[in-house]
């Protein structure tokens, strides 16, 4: 990195002041700011006050000086901090100007106070790598001040660090299910998805948007959820049968018994840390590894296999918003078995494969967001493709597909004929050491 004599003669040399000018000029900014700046985020600030551009590189921290959340002020830069992770959101994603990106925002704390920390691209997946969860303590370096509706945030610029330095010692707002009462808020639960139910649009006049239900277990019982909004892809993503770590979620009573919610302020934690908790979660319900020429009409299974083709066909249909059902179109709307005469359809995702695990050979479909990414391919850009875009599309798919292997969690469904077809419930790329794991515990029965 630059000293800060060459910071000093680069802002001089952009502004046409004179580099002793430039240097009074971030020696008053350090003293404004009580000292909480280094040289380069005290040039930073300067440069940016004289136009001059100085390259993101640049910003890089000198000192290992952590700053508490109460001595922070708008415009500092460079800033480093020890801290409690108080509340973390689930990523939204977004689009501006053409480009897109993902953000997420979190709360954290120390002995002075709190703050809103917004995370953006890359530093997003790397916090979510590290399984960072409520209460556990982060670094954080080289992070910009700024002020989003009159309140302080921090930004970690390109450069900066999100480092997990220790582990919660305690959770207080985790919970088993058989815990779980009516109307209670802010909750977290860790436990495996066991069921996922079709994805559904609603429009009560005063709000509209979308809705997931699902089936969690821990060991001492099982629970209805809703996924709401941006959540719902969230879950769908999430293969059956994992553990997760429910967090920000709220209860409210249903029909018959308590279910859980989650909102806006809630997310799902997909690798949350393993420990002896987790494990007990995650040896409860496994699904069966089986091979494809074993199967019984309607049994749930997990297979490694190999993608040996993309069958051409359709890779879109018109799906009913309430119930995911397929909807044809009328003079009146579109008609669903299930609903009747809907206002409105929208496409849903659909192919099929042919999967070989070395004993059989057998066709595969998937549906929804499953289909969606095999394919790589949101569903309303598949509707709008024309048949000739089709035809090349699936031809470019096929040599992207053949060959690759996925862990399948599927459900059989054997014909009058003695055919077995295969309905993809979810699939992951195949984890070498737990495969090798596997092996072991198999060999070892």
């Amino acid at each position: 990195m630059d000293s800060a004599d060459s910071l000093i003669e680069r802002i001089s040399n952009g502004s046409g002041k004179t580099s002793k000018d430039v240097a009074s000029l971030i020696e008053a900014k350090k003293e404004k700011f009580s000292g909480l700046l280094t040289d380069a985020g005290a040039a930073f600030m300067v440069a940016k006050e004289l136009g001059v551009s100085l390259e993101e590189k640049e910003l890089k921290q000198e000192s290992t000086e952590l700053t508490k959340i109460s001595k922070l002020s708008e415009g500092q830069m460079g800033v480093n901090l020890e801290v409690e992770v108080e509340h973390v959101f689930s990523p939204k994603k977004f689009e501006k100007n053409g480009k897109k990106g993902i953000l997420c925002n979190c709360l954290v704390k120390d002995a002075s106070g709190e703050i809103r920390v917004t995370l953006w691209h890359e530093d997003v997946k790397k916090f979510f790598e590290q399984g960072i969860q409520r209460g556990d303590k982060i670094s954080l370096t080289n992070c910009a001040v700024s002020k989003f509706n009159e309140k302080l945030q921090l930004s970690v610029f390109g450069g900066g660090k999100i480092e997990l330095t220790e582990n919660a010692k305690q959770n207080d707002k985790k919970k088993k299910i058989k815990e779980l009462t009516d109307n209670l808020i802010d909750v977290d639960v860790l436990a495996k998805i066991t069921r996922v139910f079709p994805e559904r649009e609603f429009n009560t006049g005063e709000r509209q948007g979308k809705v997931l239900s699902f089936i969690a277990m821990d060991e001492t019982g099982s629970i209805r959820c809703s996924a709401w909004n941006e959540l719902t892809e969230a879950v769908q993503r999430i293969p059956l049968n994992s553990t997760v770590l429910i967090e920000g979620a709220y209860t409210k009573k249903g029909l018959n018994e308590t279910e859980l919610h989650l909102g806006w302020q809630s997310r799902v934690l997909f690798h949350p840390k393993k420990n002896t908790e987790f494990e007990k979660i995650d040896e409860l319900n496994k699904i069966e590894r089986k091979k494809l020429n074993e199967l019984n009409d309607a049994e749930l299974f997990e297979a490694r296999t190999t993608i040996v083709d993309l069958i051409k066909g359709k890779m879109s249909y018109l799906a009913c918003g309430k119930c995911g059902k397929k909807a044809e179109s009328t003079e009146k709307g579109f008609q669903c078995d299930n609903c009747g005469i809907i206002e409105s359809a929208k496409p849903r995702a659909i192919t099929s494969i042919l999967v070989d695990d070395g004993f059989a050979c057998l066709r595969c479909s998937l549906f929804g967001i499953q289909a969606e990414q095999l394919l790589k391919t949101k569903a309303s850009e598949l509707n709008e493709l024309t048949e000739e875009q089709l035809n090349e599309f699936i031809e470019k798919k096929k040599k992207e597909l053949t060959g690759k292997e996925i862990l399948l969690q599927a459900k059989a469904r054997v014909s009058e004929a003695n055919e077995t077809e295969l309905t993809c419930i979810s699939f992951s790329k195949p984890e070498t050491k737990k495969e090798i794991e596997k092996k072991i515990k198999e060999m070892k029965k």
